[in-house]
């Protein structure tokens, strides 16, 4: 059973290539859908891809050659690519530009704050930005992966280092002197509400 698949040749052959003459060429030839290139600097060379019925990948190759030979005769074949139509799918919905990332997205990749961000562009062996606009540098998201592979990340900064503990002895002399200052406290409130007391009897 015979299935749909997408070819792509390069070639060139010895003299110039007409395209609109190879482009009705291959159509009148049974090529599905065609489409075809030129080369100003090499008039000689020639793109084409198109579709063809065939059984298997080497199949749809040998129809494809053979409908372009019938169209252009003798050439030299470069290059041959078949794919499935999903693939052909696949490959034309892929998106095609770069993926580009800010200093606020590379920060929340890498894991830090951007001001750690900041100190971190100024590594000789952090990526250049593609670009620096007006609201930023903008680099390739991928070009991170590899100081991502790469980056020996230290811990964060140590802590202020507070008042030195006291030692066991320093705490029990405070002990002491902290009791010491209760009772003194205590004898000194006693004393005032008997001095209190004896003033009323004594009314």
């Amino acid at each position: 059973m015979e299935t749909e698949w997408s070819v792509s040749l390069d070639g060139e052959r010895g003299w110039p290539v007409e395209v609109m003459g190879f482009l009705e060429g291959l159509i009148g030839a049974g090529a599905i859908g065609p489409v075809v290139t030129g080369d100003q600097v090499n008039p000689g060379r020639f793109g084409a891809q198109f579709n063809v019925l065939a059984k298997d990948p080497a199949a749809a190759v040998q129809r494809a050659l053979n409908i372009v030979g019938s169209v252009l005769g003798d050439t030299n074949i470069l290059s041959a690519e078949v794919l499935t139509l999903d693939e052909l799918e696949h490959r034309l919905n892929r998106p095609t530009l770069p993926q580009l990332a800010g200093a606020q997205e590379l920060a929340q990749k890498l894991g830090v704050s951007r001001q750690r961000f900041y100190e971190l562009m100024k590594r000789k062996d952090f990526p250049k930005p593609v670009v620096d606009l007006a609201a930023g540098p903008v680099w390739l998201a991928e070009s991170v992966n590899h100081f991502m592979e790469n980056w020996e990340r230290k811990p964060g900064r140590p802590r202020k280092a507070g008042p030195p503990k006291p030692s066991a002895k320093e705490l029990m002399t405070a002990l002491k002197a902290s009791v010491e200052t209760g009772k003194l406290e205590v004898e000194h409130r006693v004393a005032k509400r008997r001095q209190t007391g004896e003033a009323r009897r004594a009314s």
